[in-house]
């Protein structure tokens, strides 16, 4: 590296994380490459040339879980009429996501449904919906809570 902060395009630069060497450059260190969660140590070393002297650059990174991960692959019901069976979603292929990145393929997902605000078994009778989704936290993202959208379910015709 040199003294303005601007990395050195150089082959030779090393890059290691948590002490393990990676096979990286300072554009595409990402956490592939060996971060985990909670604290790490990036190092870079530049073994030094004919014209620059020898570097050690360190840096602390923290990894957190996702805060904003969401549940992705539930499909709302579509609005009904009633005839007495219950209208759910589909839950096909559930998946907890960030940025398009899968991190949990299998998520424990809890569906609720809501009638007029209030909270029912199964989306039954005439009305409105809506729908929530929950996780519980895994083990890289926080538990997850959101509002999945809403149909409504009329009566019958006599």
């Amino acid at each position: 590296m040199t003294a303005n902060n601007t990395p050195v395009s150089d082959p030779t630069v090393e890059f290691y994380i948590n002490g393990k060497r990676i096979n990286s450059n300072s554009v595409s260190v990402t956490p592939d490459n060996g971060f985990k969660l909670g604290g790490n140590e990036l190092r870079a070393i530049y073994p030094g040339s004919d014209t620059h002297a020898v570097s050690v650059g360190t840096a602390s990174v923290t990894v957190s879980k996702a805060t904003d991960a969401s549940i992705d692959g539930f499909q709302v019901p579509s609005n009904g009429t009633f005839d007495g069976t219950a209208h759910t979603g589909n839950q096909t292929n559930l998946t907890v996501q960030r940025n398009g990145v899968t991190l949990d393929s299998s998520p424990s997902v809890t569906v609720e449904y809501t009638l007029d605000g209030r909270a029912v078994s199964a989306p039954v009778l005439p009305g409105s919906y809506s729908v929530t989704l929950s996780v519980p936290e895994g083990e890289t993202y926080t538990a997850i809570r959101q509002d999945a959208g809403g149909f409504t379910i009329s009566k019958a015709t006599p």
